[in-house]
């Protein structure tokens, strides 16, 4: 990647089907989670609490997914 500013949204799609699954009225039904690990609450963060940095050529990001 080329550095600069990044934010990184993940989910798990337990049931393989290709789409992020939610239910009847928007609530997530699989995991999901985004780069710094923000606490959500009513819908999905902010990009300047999930930006990251990307300065070189070798980064981890770790999200730890959530399921509700």
């Amino acid at each position: 990647m080329k550095p600069g500013s990044y934010a990184v949204a993940a989910f798990h799609d337990f049931n393989d089907d290709g789409i992020f699954n939610l239910n009847g009225i928007g609530i997530p039904k699989e995991g999901f989670g985004f780069s710094k690990n923000p606490k959500i609450f009513t819908g999905p963060p902010k990009f300047r609490d999930v930006v990251v940095i990307i300065v070189g050529s070798t980064n981890n990001i770790w999200i730890k997914l959530q399921y509700l």
